[in-house]
């Protein structure tokens, strides 16, 4: 690696095939070095391939401004799912420690709800959530939130702290990552658009990355662009740049698709008879649909995996995949992105044209691998929007067809390929800008109580214990408020009092959840989660005994 600072030049590409020759990364990927050597200040489109490994875009951008700071000081990586914060962390970390970094936690962190590695945002190398990447840019930093508004809502008198400003700061220095910004953004959210116009009038590096960016989104980008007059870069795989042996082992794999119009627990029986499939993916849409078809499965040793599961399952359950040669497992939406899992067989409520090919990025996802199926059930469209789905049931009707579906090619010689289906489905999304958030983040003059009417999700934490003394990080896992007020009102509050974790019996869910607002009421009364029995917990989680 480059370890000359300022006196000699350290491109970015220079220290990833650094990063390749000392083993943080397997192999090298001429299209990763391709799109280092392009990036710049601005705003960056890149659509890369499932399974290419686009962290490595971030990971060494962060490295180069540790040895050369000039054009940006940090990376921040910003990631839409929490359950993938911890795999990119920990990857990342596990890495730098095996090419000889002693102490890589010093320039890495991961900063979300219970893991506070950078509050500020101010280490080399930050993976955020969206939800948290938002909140700084609207001058209310998490770490900050209870002193900025706790003494308005209990003596009426506002405050203003000026260190918001050292989290932006440090975003308006960095080199930002939005990855899998689809996920960050649907019809009625318009705070993408407005995050989007305020770090790109600053005129920094901005990169939006993903397998599957749509025509709708890249116009949002290149018209934001256009307004602020700075660069703008697309580099898209199948389209302005290739990888001709990647293409071909792509092309090499057999992957069958198939489109079924049954129930999801009759395909799943149906499919599973034969015992033919090593590893089977079976991804429902929704937490209770998983647990129902988990429940169905109990005499094969499967497995469960969505997001109300505490850190230490989820992770168990991961490291199993990766270890293990055969398995079943029932997925929600947590594994699109991020997870590093490859399945012979993947059966699949239909979803989204976006969501299907991250989905379809889980099957044969390995070099090495060469055949594999994919089933779409068609089902309730449930959670998403009915239009968007139907639409993608009938374009994935058509294409079967006339052609069948490539899920490795963007566009392929015949039927319709990735990239096309996701324009198809998703290239007339139109992006509507919210002008008070966008003035609550650019206008020097605004202060951070005006962003009190824009904090409006209430993200719990549930610890898994039968005592509050014995409470884990490891053993929680977070859920929106309202849902767990719907589903267990009673459910206790911890508050920390002389540092110490108590419980508030008088202080429920349900309680909590009707004040005027839930997130700031737990901040101003010192709520730092609230207290679920293993028993409760394990019927919540899994509907029978793990």
């Amino acid at each position: 690696m480059c370890y000359v600072r300022f006196t000699m030049p350290c491109p970015e590409s220079r220290i990833y095939r650094a990063l390749v020759d000392r083993g943080f990364y397997s192999a090298k990927r001429p299209l990763i070095e391709h799109v280092l050597e392009n990036l710049g200040p601005g705003v960056n489109v890149v659509q890369l391939p499932t399974g290419y490994g686009k962290t490595a875009l971030s990971i060494t951008c962060g490295l180069k401004s540790i040895v050369e700071p000039r054009e940006y000081v940090r990376a921040i990586h910003v990631l839409p799912l929490r359950s993938i914060i911890d795999d990119a962390y920990n990857s990342t970390v596990e890495n730098l420690q095996k090419i000889g970094i002693t102490n890589p936690t010093e320039a890495v962190a991961e900063q979300m709800m219970g893991a506070p590695g950078s509050p500020f945002l101010n280490k080399d190398i930050v993976f955020v959530t969206y939800e948290t990447f938002r909140l700084h840019m609207m001058k209310t930093p998490p770490h900050e939130i209870k002193n900025i508004f706790c003494n308005a809502l209990l003596s009426g008198g506002w405050r203003t702290y000026g260190h918001f400003e050292i989290s932006r700061g440090a975003i308006f220095e960095a080199a930002v990552f939005l990855d899998e910004p689809q996920l960050m953004s649907d019809e009625n959210d318009s705070t993408l658009p407005s995050i989007l116009n305020a770090l790109t009038c600053h005129g920094r590096f901005l990169t939006l990355m993903s397998a599957t960016v749509s025509k709708g989104l890249r116009n949002l980008a290149r018209e934001t662009a256009k307004k602020f007059k700075v660069e703008y870069r697309e580099m898209i795989y199948g389209e302005n740049m290739f990888d001709k042996d990647f293409e071909n082992t792509m092309k090499s794999k057999k992957i069958e698709t198939h489109l079924e119009e049954a129930s999801l627990e009759d395909v799943v029986r149906d499919k599973l008879r034969d015992a033919v499939w090593d590893r089977v993916l079976i991804m429902a849409n929704t937490v209770e649909k998983a647990k129902h078809i988990y429940s169905l499965l109990s005499d094969t040793n499967a497995a469960l995996l969505h997001g109300r599961l505490t850190k230490k399952d989820r992770l168990n359950v991961l490291n199993n995949l990766k270890k293990g040669k055969k398995w079943i497992v029932v997925s929600t939406q947590v594994v699109e992105a991020g997870v590093n899992i490859s399945s012979e067989l993947m059966i699949t409520e239909l979803a989204p044209a976006s969501s299907l090919v991250q989905r379809a990025g889980r099957v044969a996802r390995y070099d090495n691998e060469q055949e594999g199926m994919i089933v779409l059930v068609k089902t309730d469209p449930s959670p998403y929007k009915e239009k968007t789905v139907a639409k993608t049931y009938e374009v994935l009707r058509n294409a079967l067809n006339d052609g069948g579906v490539s899920w490795r090619a963007p566009s392929p010689e015949k039927g319709i390929g990735y990239s096309q289906l996701v324009d198809i489905v998703h290239g007339d999304q139109r992006f509507i800008t919210n002008h008070y958030l966008l003035n609550q983040v650019i206008n020097p003059l605004s202060t951070s109580h005006q962003a009190l009417s824009l904090l409006q999700e209430s993200l719990a934490t549930v610890y898994v214990a039968d005592e509050v003394d014995k409470v884990k990080e490891e053993d929680s896992f977070t859920i929106d408020l309202e849902t767990l007020a719907k589903k267990f009102p009673k459910t206790p509050a911890i508050i920390l009092k002389e540092d110490r974790p108590e419980l508030e019996h008088g202080l429920t869910a349900g309680k909590i959840n009707r004040t005027a607002y839930p997130a700031l009421f737990m901040l101003c009364r010192d709520v730092i989660g609230f207290l679920m029995s293993k028993e409760v917990y394990r019927n919540a989680a899994y509907g029978v005994s793990p």
